[in-house]
């Protein structure tokens, strides 16, 4: 087997330290997370570890992170509504969570303009909805969200305030009525709160 440049290796070190660097990360959050949270974590840690499913040395980001769990599901739904949770952690729980654990995280202040890229494709329109509402969202995630096939999606797009002007333009030709109309809707509320700034 011929070895390739160590250029274009694949780092496993530097990919190691990045993924203990998370691990630790979501481990200090959960040992400081509001008291709502760590209650029922706490809780479902003992039960994990009482029925065997569970080794004492597993580590709580791996559980975290676990897609099939009984009660999981609503303590990411906490942890999705905390709005200290960093984007760590959003990451960590998003891979097995519901759609209305995912709604809140694309809500979310902290979550990674990443995570949004993913997200804004979910088959859920409702998360898709939450994406177009994030300020975080990227102009070329907008953009395609402008020509998602939910007409619910571009509308809520249309009706949000922090859309770039040239989406809301191009959505104003939207084939929906609505769509078109919220749009133009927007943009004019948009250019009419600029205008009493400068004066």
């Amino acid at each position: 087997m011929k070895l390739q440049p160590a250029s274009t290796m694949f780092d496993t070190s530097r990919f190691l330290t990045a993924y203990i660097k998370e691990e630790e990360e979501i481990e200090k959050y959960l040992a400081s997370c509001p008291a709502h949270i760590k209650k029922p974590w706490k809780s479902l840690l003992s039960r994990l570890f009482e029925s065997g499913t569970m080794a004492l040395a597993t580590s709580g980001a791996k559980v975290l992170c676990k897609r099939r769990c009984p009660g999981l599901d609503e303590i990411r739904l906490a942890i999705a509504s905390d709005p200290e949770t960093p984007a760590s952690v959003l990451n960590a729980i998003s891979a097995g969570s519901s759609n209305m654990v995912l709604e809140r995280i694309a809500e979310h202040a902290n979550v990674s303009e990443d995570l949004l890229d993913i997200l804004a494709t979910n088959r859920s329109c409702e998360v898709r909805m939450a994406v177009c509402e994030n300020r975080k969202t990227r102009a070329e995630t907008l953009w395609l969200l402008a020509t998602d096939n939910c007409p619910d999606v571009r509308f809520r797009l249309a009706e949000t305030a922090a859309t770039k002007d040239d989406v809301l333009q191009a959505l104003m030709e939207d084939d929906n009525p609505y769509v078109a109309s919220r749009a133009g809707e927007t943009l004019i509320r948009k250019i009419k709160a600029q205008t009493q700034r400068f004066h």
